[in-house]
């Protein structure tokens, strides 16, 4: 008798190690719809952002990750920029701020608040040696 096993149940081929259960089991588990609402409030917010940002000179695409564990500070808005003297020009003007309030207000719209909006927004400029 290994390990309490009972008669007639079936026995286990071999043990798997814990990381490899969890991951299993993570990618097989279906997605909430508590996670799909925010999902779907998360890609509101972007777009609105976008529609906005787009009178920006010299603004590019938006693109976002996140990590649902630690949502929504984990959610990371990276605003991409053609040029460095665009994205300088931008920074230096009151858009900025106009833009980062507009941040917060779209997602709290949809119900998501920020403990500190100002590092889930971030500004870059696209590498044209990474594309």
């Amino acid at each position: 008798m290994l390990h309490g096993k009972k008669k007639g149940q079936p026995r286990l081929p071999f043990l798997l190690p814990v990381g490899y259960a969890y991951r299993f089991l993570a990618d097989t588990m279906s997605v909430s719809t508590t996670t799909q609402k925010l999902a779907r409030n998360v890609t509101a917010a972007v777009s609105a952002l976008e529609l906005q940002l787009n009178s920006v000179a010299g603004f590019s695409h938006l693109s976002y990750q996140k990590h649902w564990h630690n949502f929504p500070n984990s959610l990371v808005l990276s605003c991409f920029f053609h040029t460095d003297a665009g994205l300088q020009k931008f920074l230096l003007s009151p858009q900025e701020a106009l833009i980062r309030k507009a941040f917060q207000s779209h997602f709290l719209k949809v119900g998501i608040k920020f403990r500190q909006a100002n590092k889930n927004l971030v500004f870059l400029v696209i590498d044209d040696e990474a594309l």
